[in-house]
């Protein structure tokens, strides 16, 4: 199955700054959003992978989502950052492998 994001984006979910993970169907999201090993993490733009190198990361099974009748599922990474460039990486497997990423900046005056 070659499995894709519709769309990752920065906004925020109940008023708290996030990134939105949206997969293209429930099926999709039932393959790999409740995957038990897979994980998404934020890193400092251009930081390796490294576990020391990691500022906030959560299962993807326990991302904050909204229930809905859509085809599409989205779920919620929120984050409390300095301002300064980062990346959410995907991680399949409980591996350090990118799976995808997306580049954002924290900006509190512009956040929220």
């Amino acid at each position: 199955m070659n499995i894709q994001f519709s769309q990752w984006k920065k906004g925020t979910f109940f008023e708290v700054p996030s990134i939105e993970l949206e997969f293209d169907t429930k099926i999709i999201e039932e393959a790999i959003g409740k995957n038990k090993n897979n994980w998404v993490a934020i890193y400092k733009k251009g930081a390796s992978n490294d576990w020391k190198n990691v500022i906030k990361w959560s299962w993807v099974k326990d991302l904050y989502s909204v229930p809905s009748d859509e085809p599409a599922v989205k779920r919620y990474f929120t984050y409390t950052l300095p301002n300064g460039e980062y990346e959410c990486r995907f991680f399949l497997n409980n591996t350090y492998k990118t799976f995808a990423s997306f580049s954002f900046i924290a900006d509190k005056s512009r956040d929220c």
